[in-house]
């Protein structure tokens, strides 16, 4: 993608899974054995639509929600099995975040 800045690199890992979700509130969830790529250029994962990339969390198996909050202090803990698996793209709307707010925190 012209343009495209790499904001993280993540080791190959066959087993496992990465929660993905933008500043402006959308997300999903990654099967790490999906991730790898022979490109030289690597891949693009997430595309965050105008928004950045807020966090990169490595999902163990024992993480049943996932707290995301936004910079104007508005919280949502959302069940991980509720958060769809998709190999790429922009996800689904985790939280609804205001044009001026984004999220700025997130824990497992």
């Amino acid at each position: 993608t012209p343009g495209a800045v790499p904001v993280i690199m993540l080791p190959e890992q066959d087993k496992g899974s990465f929660v993905f979700v933008s500043a402006n509130g959308y997300g999903f969830i990654g099967d790490k054995g999906e991730l790898s790529t022979r490109q030289k250029k690597g891949k693009v994962i997430v595309n965050a639509s105008g928004s950045k990339l807020a966090c990169c969390l490595d999902l163990d198996e024992s993480y049943t929600d996932l707290a995301l909050m936004t910079k104007s202090g508005r919280l949502i803990v959302i069940p991980t099995e509720e958060i769809p698996s998709l190999a790429k793209g922009k996800g689904v709307k985790l939280q609804s975040v205001a044009s001026d707010d984004e999220i700025i925190s997130q824990h497992c």
